[in-house]
């Protein structure tokens, strides 16, 4: 099965990015994995604490490297 990671890049609860997302991902039901990666959950650059990257930062690179697709 394929895997789309969804990027929702607001933080306000009722977005139109988020709700779209939510649509999406109900109407790919059975046909692809969903995964979601939450701009609230992936801290801003700090050079301070680039190295090791916050455990948000791998989950998100992770699920991109998995992906077979991204929105």
């Amino acid at each position: 099965m394929k895997k789309i990671v969804f990027i929702i890049g607001s933080g306000r609860k009722n977005s139109f990015n988020r709700t779209l997302s939510q649509v999406a991902a109900k109407a790919l039901e059975g046909k692809a994995e969903i995964e979601v990666v939450d701009v609230l959950d992936v801290p801003l650059l700090n050079q301070d604490e680039e190295f090791p990257a916050p455990e948000s930062v791998e989950e998100a690179r992770k699920a991109f490297e998995e992906a077979d697709g991204v929105w």
